[in-house]
């Protein structure tokens, strides 16, 4: 007699989807790095319409800044996602958000400049900013952006966040396309640029737009229109009247995506644009995704031929195996520092290195709030080079006390480590808060 094993078929075809996912994945990185290396990078003032690759620095067309910290930038993306659940029954329901600027920026070499259209384009930035619900604390910038989102509740949510700050080396491959009006293949000035992609300029600002209004009667006439551009175009000309912008020729075409070529920007370290194509890595996760996608159809074909026995089928209810008791999980807590600097605020200066580093005097003193009873806790404080890359530990030791007094050679950058262990398991650490995210450290210099 046949019978259907539908546990072994769902976890069959479980595995049939991810092994089609898998080779998916591998066929679209061995392409897409295959049309990297097919393509020379091109200069500024060389390039032809067509598919190009690019590689300078990303400056802003206007001024703009992120919505995460306000500083000045070139280009962000930042998306939210939260998980949610409104019945304890049912699976919990994702809510993406995406914050994408659509201003145009500059990329400049050595030979020019040329405008890219961002709409469309697929990021693949090494430097990301990625920070989750009850990571930062409350004052902190990417909290204060996430309560200014309607919809978003306060737990559950996951950001990235890709900023491309002015003069951040960059990498592009795209279409570059014809300015409307001008002859390809030569250099422009703002001036040569038709009132047409002007009024798309004007579009892509949502700032312009709102102040185009001036009566504010809810409509912007022609009259205020063509006031916009002129304005615009005024702006941009005085821009270019500086001695660096003037010295630095515009490409007459746009670099944006095409309907069958990607707009792909990314960072220059990124290993994949650098690096040479990882043939092996690629026939490894090829391989990888056969083996599972083979095991997969073994596994449906056989959850389709005589049944087995359960193994406790046909035992008493008294000779049912019970089910395991559950297991208590204790979750790594915080230690705040609170001398000689709050951790619980955002310290953007941890994010600098040589002088611009935190400095005190002898003794310097530390100071945390306690875990609670029969609590140890380990510090550790190591010599550190100027940018924070290499490390050498100096002095190590276990106390059960919450402060204590330090005194350190001047002139070094030290950092300082603080972990709490109670009856030999791991409780907690100290995490910094700054403008690029959490680490585990704090990083500090002694000028005597």
């Amino acid at each position: 007699m046949q019978s259907f094993n539908f546990f072994s078929f769902a976890l069959a075809a479980l595995g049939l989807g991810f092994g089609w996912l898998l080779a998916l994945r591998a066929y679209r990185n061995i392409r897409f790095q295959l049309l990297i290396k097919d393509i020379t990078t091109s200069k500024v003032r060389n390039l032809v319409p067509g598919l190009v690759e690019l590689r300078g620095q990303a400056e802003p067309l206007e001024p703009m800044s992120d919505p995460l910290f306000q500083e000045p930038c070139s280009f962000y993306r930042i998306t939210v996602v939260q998980s949610q659940s409104t019945c304890p029954t049912h699976k919990p329901v994702a809510t993406e958000l995406a914050d994408t600027s659509r201003q145009k920026f500059w990329l400049r070499d050595d030979t020019g400049r040329i405008l890219v259209d961002p709409k469309g384009a697929r990021t693949i930035y090494s430097r990301t900013l990625r920070f989750a619900a009850g990571q930062c604390p409350v004052t902190h910038p990417v909290e204060r952006y996430i309560r200014g989102i309607p919809g978003i509740g306060p737990e559950g949510w996951t950001l990235q966040a890709t900023i491309v700050r002015p003069q951040d080396h960059f990498y592009v491959l795209g279409h570059a396309v014809p300015i409307d009006g001008t002859q390809p293949g030569r250099m422009i000035s703002i001036s040569d640029i038709p009132l047409r992609e002007f009024a798309r300029l004007l579009k892509a600002s949502p700032q312009r737009m709102k102040t185009l209004d001036a009566d504010e009667n809810g409509v912007v006439d022609p009259q205020e229109w063509e006031g916009g551009l002129a304005k615009l175009r005024q702006e941009l000309a005085a821009r270019e009247a500086g001695p660096q912008a003037a010295a630095t020729p515009i490409a007459a075409a746009i670099i944006r995506e095409a309907p069958d070529k990607p707009l792909i920007l990314c960072d220059d370290c990124d290993p994949r644009i650098k690096g040479p194509i990882p043939a092996a890595a690629a026939a490894l996760r090829s391989a990888a995704a056969v083996a599972v996608i083979l095991l997969s159809l073994r596994i449906m074909s056989g959850s389709l031929g005589p049944g087995r026995p359960h193994a406790s089928r046909g035992l008493s209810p008294e000779a049912q195996p019970s089910a395991p008791a559950p297991k208590a999980v204790d979750l790594e807590r915080v230690i705040r520092l609170t001398s000689p600097q709050d951790s619980d605020a955002l310290l953007p200066e941890q994010d600098e290195e040589g002088s611009r580093l935190p400095s005190f005097q002898n003794p310097v003193r530390f100071t945390w709030e306690p875990l609670g009873p029969d609590v140890e806790y380990l510090w550790t404080v190591a010599s550190a080079s100027e940018n924070g890359q290499d490390s050498k530990p100096l002095i190590s030791d276990k106390t059960t006390r919450h402060d204590m007094d330090l005194d350190l050679p001047p002139g070094q950058r030290y950092v300082f480590t603080l972990v709490a262990y109670k009856q030999g398991k791991m409780m907690g650490t100290c995490v910094i808060h700054g403008r690029r995210g959490a680490k585990r450290s704090y990083s500090f210099r002694v000028n005597r």
